[in-house]
């Protein structure tokens, strides 16, 4: 998720809310999403073999 909100193809469209609907299709609630969530980190090992990578923040 945090590639495609640099991507210019979806350049306007923001990442940082989930929104959660009922049965009926009406807004039950939204969560605000932290960018820190949207990365894995990088596997240990593989850092490890490869010291020029960096970890995702």
């Amino acid at each position: 998720m945090r590639r495609l909100s640099v991507d210019p193809l979806f350049s306007g469209i923001a990442f940082d809310s989930h929104k959660l609907y009922d049965e009926k299709g009406l807004l039950k609630e939204e969560y605000q999403l932290d960018p820190k969530r949207l990365v894995l980190r990088i596997p240990k090992p593989y850092l490890d073999a490869h010291p020029e990578m960096v970890d995702n923040p």
